[in-house]
């Protein structure tokens, strides 16, 4: 599998400059998008709760990179420690009950006047209906993403911008599709036709969020 057209960092600096900007990615997995970053910010935290992902994670061995175990809802970090804190496809995947606790920590730990972002899957795309028709990847996350997108809106929290990016997948066979998505119904009828269909190529439609953090944040008001 290879992902092609992605665009969201390119995205997220029209509005801000990474390039002397110490920047917190809250839940990283296995490092990823925060090999990106480390590409475009000053210095990079990085944390998640699977040990075995920030191994991998770790692995990249970015100098300005930082990997740390722990949780969404009880960053690590005093207060006003970094420049810009992340959500990069991870909020939906926090506890609805955790949600509105992970975002106030991502407030906390960011400077006055500096920015959190979300970066969360929309609802459109090829690759969300084969998620959802041949449990795929994560399968039907419809809900998760709806409430995720719904505790963003009632943080504390000026709203800069929102903007859209898109994500393509490109397979090279139905096995490469099975390996890479871990299909739970390997055998389902329908997923090569559909895969042929759109010549193993699927999309996913992305939101992002950016939003500044204020002294009336921290209190919620």
């Amino acid at each position: 599998m290879k992902r092609i057209g992605e665009r969201f960092l390119e995205k997220i600096q029209t509005v801000i400059h990474l390039k002397d900007l110490h920047v917190l990615e809250i839940g990283c997995g296995e490092g990823e998008k925060t090999a990106l970053l480390a590409q475009a910010a000053k210095s990079v935290d990085g944390i998640d709760p699977d040990a075995t992902a920030l191994k991998i994670a770790r692995e990249k061995a970015f100098s300005n990179v930082t990997f740390h175990h722990g949780h969404a809802e009880a960053l690590p970090y005093p207060q006003g420690t970094f420049d810009v804190s992340c959500f990069l496809l991870s909020l939906h995947h926090v506890a609805r009950p955790q949600l509105p606790k992970a975002i106030q920590e991502a407030i906390r730990v960011t400077k006055t006047l500096g920015y959190v972002i979300f970066l969360e899957p929309g609802f459109h795309g090829t690759l969300f209906e084969a998620e959802k028709r041949f449990g795929a990847g994560d399968g039907d996350e419809r809900k998760a993403k709806a409430q995720a997108f719904a505790a963003i809106l009632e943080a504390p929290l000026d709203e800069v911008a929102e903007l859209w990016d898109e994500t393509i997948f490109q397979f090279d066979s139905h096995e490469d599709f099975i390996s890479s998505m871990d299909s739970q119904n390997r055998s389902k009828d329908g997923l090569e036709t559909f895969l042929k269909e759109h010549n193993y190529t699927l999309n996913a439609e992305r939101r992002i969020n950016i939003f500044r953090v204020s002294d009336s944040s921290r209190t919620g008001s």
